[in-house]
């Protein structure tokens, strides 16, 4: 008798979605243990049972993200004002000409205006990393070549039902899409699967040390 799975609703695993309403779990940096990343209120929050490593997100020179800066200037030959935006990692030293009498002048103030990761969340997950913590995450393995992975233990779990399954069904009410929509093609392959509950029921195992 076949093995059925009801897939869930679709972006049940957004990466903010679960960000924002459970954890995602990142390795320590501090050793092979996981960390829980939280968002809570607009704050990213970092904390290791392990280690007791707890600390905010710090953006400043981190490694993923860029900032928009906002220089303004004041002429000091005709005083004409004048603002300029400038995406950079950090803030530089810079000087522009007038748009009026092209005197070359200095910013009379600075500041951040927004930042924002610089590429978009997809591509740091395919290769395993976090993008706000740039740490590897915590469940991770491969197949084929290809980097599948969870971003807690209810993922996890989630996967392994999805992977074991031999009938996979949309849920009762119509959706165009399922929270198996975004899974690598190799985890939807039928001659995968033996290894890949192999390697997830490592994952599991590394769960439980």
């Amino acid at each position: 008798m076949p093995k059925r799975f009801t897939d869930l609703t679709p972006y049940q695993f957004d990466y903010y979605q679960v960000l924002r309403n459970e954890e995602i779990l990142v390795t320590c940096k501090n050793g092979a243990h996981p960390a829980y990343l939280t968002e809570r209120s607009g704050e990213k929050k970092l904390f290791c049972p392990t280690c007791a490593y707890r600390n905010s997100v710090q953006i400043d020179h981190h490694p993923h993200i860029i900032h928009t800066f906002r220089y303004r200037f004041k002429c000091r030959s005709c005083g004409k004002f004048d603002r300029y935006d400038k995406n950079s990692r950090a803030l530089l030293a810079i000087s522009r000409r007038c748009p009026a009498c092209q005197q070359e002048n200095q910013p009379i103030s600075t500041e951040k205006v927004t930042s924002q990761l610089a590429e978009p969340v997809a591509r740091y997950l395919k290769k395993g990393i976090d993008p706000w913590t740039a740490q590897p995450l915590y469940f991770q393995d491969t197949i084929r070549g290809e980097i599948f992975f969870a971003y807690n233990r209810r993922h996890l779990t989630y996967l392994k039902k999805y992977v074991e399954s031999d009938l996979r069904e949309r849920p009762v009410f119509p959706v165009a899409k399922t929270a198996g929509h975004t899974l690598p093609k190799s985890l939807k392959q039928a001659k995968n699967r033996m290894q890949l509950l192999q390697k997830i029921e490592k994952l599991e195992r590394q769960a439980n040390q």
